[in-house]
């Protein structure tokens, strides 16, 4: 199996983005750096998985934002709201919704009743372009 990110070029051709990575979750931001992740297994003999977050610059340098680490991503996002502030769920099954201020961690959303109506905190009630809970009820 083929692990990469493609890109299409500004002159119609694909082209790797990023080699050797098994991404599930990518973001652009608006100065075109592309951000993902890539999450692995090692296998039966160690029964263990590992991720890190990588960045892309427009020049195609591609740094780690998140070094290779043993478990699966917990605090950090890819979704962002246009001031850039990032927001992602939590827990097992997602009951949570977090995102950073100020570098910190910031809980903004608890909910029992998430699996059935949402895991983002757009549908979850909460207005990620005002940064504040929608008023509408459901």
């Amino acid at each position: 199996m083929r692990k990469r990110v493609m890109m299409i070029a500004p002159d119609g051709r694909r082209q790797i983005a990023v080699p050797n990575v098994h991404a599930h979750e990518l973001y652009l931001d608006s100065r075109g750096n592309l951000y993902g992740d890539h999450t692995w297994y090692e296998g039966t003999r160690t029964k263990k998985w590992g991720h890190r977050v990588w960045k892309r610059a427009p020049d195609g340098t591609i740094t780690d934002v998140i070094p290779a680490s043993e478990g699966f991503l917990t605090d950090y996002g890819f979704t962002r709201d246009s001031s850039g502030t990032m927001y992602w769920a939590h827990g097992d099954p997602p009951t949570e919704v977090w995102k950073r201020r100020n570098g910190e961690p910031v809980a903004v959303h608890f909910s029992r009743e998430f699996p059935e109506r949402a895991v983002d905190g757009c549908r979850s009630g909460w207005d990620t372009r005002s940064s504040r809970p929608r008023s509408s009820t459901r």
